[in-house]
């Protein structure tokens, strides 16, 4: 993988050190070589002491690039496919913004520009900051970031204020308060990457209003199907293998669409149960068959 060559940046885009070019790169920060030169003038000794010194801050010398403040380390990390392509939307054309690994802040206020209310994939960026997470509050189309595998308490709290359908199916566990504020978001919600989740979490999450996708849980509590029971919006759990008579007895009272498509086999009392759910219910043929047969008794 190519990393970002800052020299052939800085030549590319004709920036000299100081100079301000907003949506390229400046240097925001510098170090400071007054004494040194005033030393190496004066053919006063220098200190190894002042040379590391110098090396440090050198290294820690920090970068504006497309919005961002970041050291030159940060940045060597960041591919050069990456800028390239940052470089091209600031310049208006977005057709290759799915590839993107990184979202500078002025790269993604452009591609929300340009696309206004279209659902956004952005499933190769693994990582996120919180201003990053705040702008994608403010689109209205929805947007998958499916590459993320943890987020923070703040970037649950802004992504929940998105008008559109969220897909976060790279992670693998929130925390109680990160299902708190999702609960709060209005549309489709895919957290497909859950293999388990808390009672509180199922309480909170059964707030949610729109389609909650949660199709990596293998198994529940049976306080979290009743939990889940009061979820009004289609829920898909189908990764479920089994169920007892009091997650049966406990979803039945759900109201709207529930997806059971992993369950190769209930019991009688648990087909009964489920007969009496109110909506769709999609198991597999025989299962449907069981339950079906149930509601015409």
């Amino acid at each position: 993988m190519k990393k970002f060559n800052e020299n052939k940046i800085l030549k590319e885009t004709k920036i000299e050190p100081g100079i301000q070019n907003p949506g390229y790169v400046t240097f925001s920060q510098k170090p400071d070589t007054s004494n040194l030169k005033k030393k190496i003038s004066g053919n006063q000794g220098i200190t190894p002491k002042e040379i590391a010194d110098l090396i440090k801050e050198t290294q820690d010398s920090k970068v504006l690039i497309f919005g961002q403040e970041m050291t030159k380390e940060e940045l060597g990390n960041i591919p050069e496919e990456t800028i390239r392509i940052s470089k091209e939307i600031l310049e208006g054309d977005v057709s290759n913004y799915r590839q993107l690994t990184y979202l500078f802040p002025d790269v993604l206020k452009k591609i929300i520009i340009v696309r206004k209310d279209a659902f956004m994939e952005l499933n190769n960026v693994n990582i996120i900051t919180d201003g990053q997470a705040e702008i994608l509050s403010k689109q209205e189309g929805g947007v998958s970031l499916g590459g993320l595998t943890s987020i923070s308490d703040n970037q649950a709290e802004s992504l929940s204020k998105n008008k559109g359908d969220i897909h976060l199916g790279g992670l693998t566990s929130i925390s109680d308060n990160q299902a708190e504020s999702l609960s709060k978001h209005k549309g489709d919600l895919w957290l497909s990457g859950l293999t388990s989740i808390s009672d509180n979490q199922a309480e909170s999450l059964s707030k949610h209003n729109g389609k909650l996708w949660l199709i990596g849980l293998t198994s529940i509590s049976d306080n979290q199907a009743e939990s889940l029971s009061k979820y009004n919006g289609s829920l898909s759990l189908s990764s479920l293998t089994s169920i007892n008579d009091n997650q049966a007895e406990s979803l039945s009272k759900h109201n709207g669409g529930l997806s059971l498509r992993g369950l190769t086999s209930i019991s009688d009392n648990q087909a009964k149960s489920l007969s009496k759910h109110k909506g769709d219910i999609r198991c597999n043929s025989e299962i449907e068959k069981l339950i079906n047969s149930y509601k015409t008794k």
